[in-house]
């Protein structure tokens, strides 16, 4: 799942450094709002899907008192 492609980028600069090349990358879901999320490196992006988003302040679950939880594999910090 593409949501902004850092860890992909992490991990083709890793393999950069490594000097090996990255070919091309690939995704099962395209989050991102960026047609390149993976810089210059090729990719394809299966389904473009367009979530809901909406800043904190606005968003209908916390107003409702409901659970809110964070996307993605980064801790919050």
């Amino acid at each position: 799942m593409a949501l902004t492609g850092k860890s992909t980028r992490e991990v083709t600069t890793v393999m950069e450094e490594l000097d090996d090349r990255t070919i091309g990358v690939a995704s099962i879901v395209k989050r991102t709002e960026s047609d390149t999320p993976f810089g210059t490196t090729p990719s394809h992006l299966l389904p473009a899907v367009d979530f809901l988003r909406w800043r904190p302040e606005d968003c209908p679950r916390s107003a409702e008192g409901k659970s809110v939880f964070k996307t993605g594999s980064r801790p919050v910090v």
